[in-house]
């Protein structure tokens, strides 16, 4: 069997299948990752968490989604078990690998995992959180249109870097555009795969637009919208910021087996500015919500 050596977050990965969405590793690079073909239990037989669609116990993960392609065993940061399930697409394993998988490696290995985007401004890595269809994707659309380069899309890792500041990786290079707006940003979505859960996005591949190296991050924005008609824009203060912060965790609830994770959340609301900034729901501009975005970091204060 062909072994695919490919790099993300800052990780060698070694895998079983193409992953032409992550990058190449280097020539001769050693795995970090191994992921194998295997059997993988339906069950963790010690999991102190159970959902419906994973379970978690010290150092390990099992994730199942009910419309998934494989059951994956994510061990000690460091090894991955993938049993593939009949009749499923090789597009579906490939999302899922690069998404809640990875996001369980990441956090097993202490990085912290966001429900983000991130992209290099002229201040800075600035990453924008928030929920399913809040606009995140759009947003870092019109952030590389504007010569940003692009550091991760949905799943954005973190690393303590030096004197308490964050290191933002180099994620999956490409993003995932709702067709209305790719076609805003003058992509041509007749040339893009399909998202594998959602129709109505394409999968943009994103490997010229992607930034090479970590970069120290400036800000953080909490994307939400509202019923309002304008832009609403907040900075967060004190302890403001750490809930928004756990509610962006991947997979939140993963916290509760990463107890780490609660001071480096800590750490990451004392070092950045945190700003939210609401936008309208009946009128969509991502010229006027980058505009805003990037007129706001340089404007440093501590909180």
């Amino acid at each position: 069997m062909k072994i695919h050596l490919h790099s993300a977050f800052g990780l060698v990965l070694s895998v079983p299948f193409a992953c032409p969405l992550a990058a190449r590793a280097p020539e001769g690079a050693s795995p970090d990752v191994v992921a194998r073909y295997g059997p993988v239990p339906e069950q963790l037989a010690n999991a102190e968490i159970r959902t419906r669609n994973w379970q978690a116990a010290p150092g390990r993960f099992l994730f199942a989604h009910l419309s998934g392609a494989a059951r994956f065993l994510v061990e000690d940061g460091s090894r991955i078990t993938i049993q593939r399930l009949p009749g499923k697409a090789s597009p579906m394993l490939q999302f899922q690998f690069l998404g809640s998988v990875m996001a369980a490696v990441l956090r097993q290995r202490g990085l912290l995992a966001l429900h983000a985007m991130a992209a290099v401004a002229p201040a800075g890595a600035i990453i924008v959180a928030g929920n399913s269809g809040a606009g995140k994707s759009t947003l870092l659309g019109a952030l590389l249109a504007r010569g940003c380069a692009m550091l991760s899309d949905d799943l954005t890792a973190l690393r303590k870097g030096v004197n308490q500041s964050f290191d933002v990786l180099p994620g999956v290079q490409r993003l995932h555009l709702p067709l209305d707006s790719a076609q805003q940003l003058a992509h041509d979505v007749s040339s893009f795969a399909p998202h594998p859960q959602r129709p109505s996005k394409a999968v943009v591949p994103a490997s010229t637009l992607m930034a090479k190296d970590s970069t120290p991050l400036a800000a953080l924005y909490l994307l939400r919208p509202h019923s309002g008609a304008t832009l609403e824009i907040e900075w967060l203060e004190g302890s403001a910021k750490f809930l928004p912060l756990h509610a962006n965790l991947y997979t939140p609830r993963l916290a509760e087996m990463t107890p780490g994770s609660f001071p480096q959340l800590a750490a990451l609301a004392a070092s950045v500015p945190i700003i939210s900034i609401r936008r309208p729901q009946g009128r969509w501009s991502a010229e006027e919500l980058a505009e805003a975005v990037l007129s706001q970091v340089p404007f440093r204060r501590s909180g």
